[in-house]
């Protein structure tokens, strides 16, 4: 019963995730036609503060409770599987944004995509994500060992944030900038990001709860992410690509905490608004598609026409679009699995 508790407010943690996504998406389309209010903005870069931290974070939580409690032959089907699905994500992410967003033909820009050479907006987050589950899979054996060790899990932190400093403007190619970050895309590069693929690996381990200096601890990690926006003035978008910084990455500590205590306690029993959030977290890749496909079609044709040009700058009508947006989710995740059903019962 505790295994299950733990993966359903897992779930619950994902779904805020996704709720933050795509929501963040909306405010980001909606401020390419109006500026954004000091409210807005600050919530955008908050959320991109939490936003894939919290997904790698999950990933290697999800990755200790299931897998590394069996052995790489058992599981690397399983592995295979996701890194295809991740794979297929990214190519159907990035067909939208250059046919549906940009309009060019498909057959015009399939092949830059097929080999990696092209990776638009927002089909930017799959990469990553999918090469870190192949990574994952390969030193299986060895990421187990390490945590069981506690040295050695904060040794492989601080080698992996070594990677920070990597110098993005050196790497030309896409796929080492996948691994490395580099100018050529929005990238989330997966060996800065892994130090937080380890430390959610390493909290299901511990089991940690609420702990007082946890917290102290990740608030104070948080210091330095705000000295650098507040007080040095630096640029936000320079804090997380191409290569995040140190302080980006420590800074999503305490908000990302808050909301970890907040979904192994009460939002886990809260009848409806749980299951929710639950179905908003089962399957983040068609989230995502499903959300960028309709805000594209919203954005690049429907305001594309005379009669609802004038509407594309109003903060309500926005409103009702992220609602919308959020609803065919729902639908989507509760309406998939009796579709599902009733199509192999007909067979």
């Amino acid at each position: 019963m505790a295994s299950k508790k733990r993966e359903v407010w897992l779930d619950v943690f994902k779904g805020i995730l996704v709720l933050v996504m795509i929501t963040t998406h909306c405010f980001c389309i909606y401020g390419q036609a109006a500026p954004l209010n000091t409210a807005a903005k600050v919530y955008v870069d908050a959320c991109f503060v939490i936003g894939f931290s919290g997904f790698i974070f999950a990933y290697g939580y999800t990755n200790a409770l299931v897998y590394f409690k069996m052995d790489r032959k058992t599981v690397a089907k399983k592995y295979l599987i996701n890194f295809l699905r991740l794979i297929a994500a990214f190519y159907i992410l990035a067909v939208i944004h250059r046919v549906v967003a940009e309009g060019k033909g498909l057959f015009e820009c399939l092949p830059k995509i097929l080999i990696f050479a092209d990776i638009p907006t927002y089909a930017d987050i799959m990469l990553p994500y999918a090469f870190l589950t192949l990574f994952v899979l390969v030193f299986f054996e060895q990421i187990k060992w390490i945590l069981q060790r506690d040295w050695a899990v904060w040794l492989t932190v601080f080698v992996s944030l070594c990677f920070c400093a990597v110098p993005a403007q050196l790497i030309k190619y896409n796929i080492p900038g996948i691994f490395l970050g580099t100018y050529n895309f929005a990238s989330f590069p997966v060996f800065a990001y892994f130090s937080l693929f380890m430390l959610g690996a390493y909290a299901q381990k511990k089991n940690l709860g609420t702990n007082i200096t946890v917290l102290l601890c990740c608030c104070a990690a948080g210091v330095p992410l705000l000295l650098d926006l507040f007080y040095y003035k630096k640029d936000f978008d320079h804090l997380r690509f191409p290569v995040p910084t140190v302080s980006f990455l420590a800074g999503s500590a305490a908000l990302l905490y808050l909301i970890y205590i907040a979904c192994r306690g009460r939002l886990s029993n809260m009848g409806k608004l749980t299951d929710i959030l639950v179905r908003f977290g089962v399957d983040i890749p068609a989230m995502l598609i499903i959300s960028t496909l309709l805000l594209y079609i919203i954005k690049y044709h429907i305001f594309n026409q005379p009669w609802a040009a004038r509407y594309e700058k109003s903060p309500m009508v926005w409103n009702f679009i992220t609602i919308f947006v959020l609803s065919v989710c729902q639908l989507w995740i509760y309406f998939k699995p009796i579709v599902m059903a009733k199509l192999k019962k007909s067979k």
